[in-house]
């Protein structure tokens, strides 16, 4: 993601500027944060890196021509496990990869709008120690039942409004609304139906739990179409390549909703922290038509020849391709930058605040 800034209107020329995902103040905030939960020891907070994450700018030319828009370029620390800055940019370039595999492989592909469905599944609270690998079997039982056939999830077990609370297990699935018919691929409308979508995963609980859900059971659903609504769908996409850090980061320093600096919340603050820090992240993976053994018969079903169809890496490396060309020209940006600098504070992000 990237703005186009006026540099200076005497000659007219343009910065093109990465886009900074934090502000400096929330990254100092941040970094006080981290000391004060007494995690100075911290890869990052130790050695200054969160510190100088995004506070060196470089600036290149377009190779053909030095009177096209400056492009720069922000230096990361990379330790998305506890910046904040780099694990958002890192969920925002996953999303983008993940858009453009849809898109040029599938959607363009079928003779109808293809829509992309989160389903959010939610056990009870009395449930959420359930084993991942049970969750996993309980997924695929409920995409079975609903007649999903391309679908993929992660399941994940931290709270978003308040990721140091206890374990609270919830899958994202995300869903294709498309089915195998006598050879073909069809439209497949379930995601209209969300009272019977909340039905079947109370059934799918019962039979695979033995609990019986009485009631409201947490289910949550939205769809958006893959060609029409593109930002709709990079944003559900993001949440499945989400770091926790970026939770507690929300909560802690960007929206103020809850202080974990005040007494009371935990009696080991240092190490619930530090057992955020240091979750493992979740995988996502796609099932059924998407699934990587399917392959070969979804793209006959989609009668596209095998060798078009182009993995994720493929569309990562894409994204880095495309971020090294002139935005007015499309030529080959310059390898070494003409000018390295601090950054000055001139490309603070616009943060939204939600309403209290």
């Amino acid at each position: 993601m990237s703005q186009t800034v006026l540099l200076d209107s005497k000659f007219k020329q343009q910065e093109v500027k990465s886009h900074r995902w934090i502000t400096e103040n929330e990254q100092k905030e941040w970094i006080s944060c981290l000391k004060s939960w007494n995690l100075r020891g911290l890869k990052g907070v130790s050695d200054g890196g969160l510190e100088w994450c995004a506070s060196v700018v470089e600036k290149r030319h377009c190779q053909a021509n030095h009177e096209h828009s400056i492009h720069t370029k922000y230096l990361l620390c990379g330790n998305r496990a506890i910046c904040p800055r780099c694990a958002m940019s890192y969920a925002n370039k996953k999303s983008q990869a993940q858009y453009m595999y849809l898109k040029e492989n599938f959607a363009k592909n079928l003779p109808f709008d293809s829509k992309l469905n989160q389903i959010v599944l939610t056990l009870p609270k009395d449930l959420h120690s359930t084993k991942k690998n049970i969750f996993s079997k309980m997924v695929k039982d409920f995409m079975n039942k609903m007649g999903i056939d391309a679908y993929g999830y992660v399941i994940q077990d931290r709270h978003s409004k308040d990721p140091l609370s206890k374990k609270y297990a919830h899958a994202h699935c995300i869903t294709l609304n498309v089915k195998e018919q006598e050879g073909y691929l069809i439209q497949n409308d379930y995601y209209f139906d969300l009272e019977q979508m909340r039905d079947i995963w109370k059934n799918v609980i019962k039979k695979n739990l033995d609990y019986q859900v009485n009631g409201f059971v947490n289910l949550h659903s939205e769809y958006a179409s893959i060609i029409n609504e593109p930002q709709k769908v990079k944003h559900i996409l993001k949440y499945v390549y989400r770091y926790p850090i970026e939770d507690l980061f929300n909560v802690q320093v960007r929206n103020h909703s809850i202080n974990y600096l005040e007494k009371g919340h935990f009696k080991n603050i240092q190490r619930e922290v530090f057992n955020l820090l240091s979750d493992k992240k979740s995988k996502f993976v796609w099932c059924g038509l998407l699934s990587s053994g399917k392959r070969k018969y979804l793209t006959g079903l989609l009668e596209m020849p095998q060798r078009f169809w182009q993995n994720l890496v493929y569309y990562e490396k894409e994204i880095e391709r495309r971020s090294k060309l002139c935005r007015d020209c499309g030529m080959q940006l310059e390898d070494k930058p003409f000018e390295t600098c601090d950054y000055q504070g001139d490309n603070e992000p616009e943060i939204f605040k939600p309403p209290s």
